[in-house]
């Protein structure tokens, strides 16, 4: 069985395999938030009947589990002040919700402080953030 549908314009595929394949953290689905008022009504929707987890994961009431996480996540990260992304890593390993202010309260500064990147520097930090992610082990549950 299958399924195609649309999110955001993207055609997507969905296939059943059987209920002998259960969902695992191996998949998510990735969600970039703009601001805190999405991060906040999407978590609430998708926790509900689920399970929440840290580093802005959670599972939603079928299992699927979801990131849920700021753009401006990815920017802190990324901070060319080794001290600061590094203030930002230990807040975001202590939260299960991500929280805009409270990361942004860890380098010292405020929405308005922070330049916007291109999206071609926002992916080259993406993929240094991602060769790194043995970080984010404390994150994942594993069952």
């Amino acid at each position: 069985m299958s399924a195609t549908f649309r999110i955001g314009g993207q055609k997507l595929i969905a296939f059943n395999g059987g209920p002998h394949f259960k969902f695992t953290h191996a998949i998510s689905m990735f969600v970039d938030c703009k601001t805190q008022r999405e991060v906040d009504r999407l978590w609430a929707r998708l926790s509900k009947g689920g399970e929440k987890s840290r580093c802005g994961w959670l599972k939603d009431k079928f299992g699927l589990s979801w990131q849920i996480i700021p753009s401006i996540l990815g920017e802190l990260l990324g901070d060319e002040d080794p001290e600061k992304s590094g203030r930002v890593m230990q807040a975001m390993l202590q939260m299960e919700k991500i929280d805009i202010k409270k990361l942004k309260r860890r380098t010292g500064g405020n929405e308005a402080g922070v330049r916007p990147r291109s999206e071609l520097e926002s992916l080259m930090k993406f993929f240094l953030i991602a060769r790194n992610l043995f970080i984010l082990e404390p994150c994942i549950h594993r069952p």
